[in-house]
C-alpha cells in the first residue's frame, strides 16, 4: 500500500458541496482519480453484439445518445473483449454538472462500483459512499447488482437474486442457478494500483497529461542510472567485505 502511493494516482469522492474527500493516498504528479457516488452515475447491463473495439465504441455511442443526462460521458465495462455477443456494463454520467458541481471541468472520474476491488466469482454486500451494494460475481465479472440505502433484508435480497438472473448467472453443474445466502456486509477495499480510467488504449493515450508524460520520460532516463548506482553499491559493499577478510587474516 505504501508503494502504491508513490506510484499510482490517488481516489477521492465528491461531498454533498461539492468538495473533494481523499480515500487513498496517491503519486501527486498523477493527480487523482475522483470516485463517482450513485447519485452522479446511472449503471444498466446491456448484451453487446461484439465485443471489439468497434463494438465498443457503438456502445458508447449509442449509451450517451440514450442518456438523461445533458453532457453525457459513458464508460463501457465488458465482462470479455473481442468474443460475440457480450455482457456489459454501461456506465454514464455528466460531464458538466460534476464540473460544476466540484468547480473542476476536467476531472477523472470512476463509478464506485469499478473503483472497489473485485472478486472472481460469489456474492458480496458492500458498504458504499452512500448506502449498500449487494453485487453477484461470476468469471471475475459483476453479473448483476443491486442498490439499498440500508443493509438488505434476506426478503430483499432473495427478491433480488431472483429478479436478477440472466443466463450470465452463476448455475450449479447441473445447470440449476445458483443462490447465494445474505452475506455478511463488507467494508469497501479501494483499488489502489489503477493508473487508466479509459478502457481503450485510444482513449488512454489522449488522456495522458503533461506532467505524466515528463514523469513518463524522467522514470526511462533515470532507470539505467539507477541500475548502473545499484550495481556499484553492490560491488563496493563487496569489496568492502573483501578488504575486512583480508585484514582479518594479516
Amino acid at each position: 500500500m505504501i508503494l502504491n502511493s508513490f506510484l499510482f494516482p490517488g481516489l477521492q469522492t465528491i461531498s454533498d458541496s461539492g468538495d473533494l474527500i481523499p480515500l487513498t493516498r496517491g503519486f501527486r504528479p498523477l493527480g487523482m482519480i475522483t470516485v463517482l457516488t450513485r447519485d452522479h452515475y446511472a449503471m444498466e447491463r446491456k448484451v453487446l453484439s461484439r465485443g471489439d473495439a468497434v463494438g465498443v465504441r457503438a456502445a458508447k455511442a449509442q449509451a450517451e445518445f440514450e442518456s438523461r443526462f445533458a453532457d453525457p460521458v459513458a464508460l463501457i465495462d465488458l465482462s470479455d473483449r473481442g468474443k460475440q455477443s457480450m455482457l456489459a456494463n454501461v456506465w454514464t454520467w455528466d460531464r458538466q454538472a460534476i464540473g460544476e458541481l466540484t468547480g473542476k471541468p476536467s476531472l477523472r472520474v470512476l463509478p464506485e462500483p469499478l473503483a472497489r476491488r473485485p472478486i472472481e466469482a460469489g456474492a458480496r454486500v458492500v458498504r458504499a459512499l452512500s448506502g449498500f451494494d449487494g453485487e453477484i460475481w461470476h468469471n471475475n465479472f459483476c453479473v448483476a447488482s443491486r442498490w439499498w440505502p440500508e443493509p438488505p433484508t434476506e426478503m430483499e435480497w432473495d427478491i433480488f437474486q431472483r429478479g436478477a438472473q440472466s443466463r450470465y448467472w452463476p448455475t450449479e453443474p447441473n445447470g440449476t442457478p445458483l443462490l447465494y445466502s445474505l452475506p455478511e456486509v463488507e467494508e469497501a477495499t479501494w483499488i489502489s494500483d489503477r493508473v487508466w480510467v479509459a478502457p481503450t488504449w485510444g482513449e488512454r493515450l489522449r488522456s495522458i497529461t503533461p506532467a505524466q508524460l515528463i514523469l513518463g520520460a524522467a522514470v526511462l532516463l533515470a532507470a539505467p542510472l539507477a541500475y548502473n548506482a545499484s550495481k556499484t553499491i553492490q560491488l563496493n559493499a563487496q569489496i568492502s567485505g573483501l578488504e575486512q577478510e583480508a585484514a582479518e587474516r594479516t
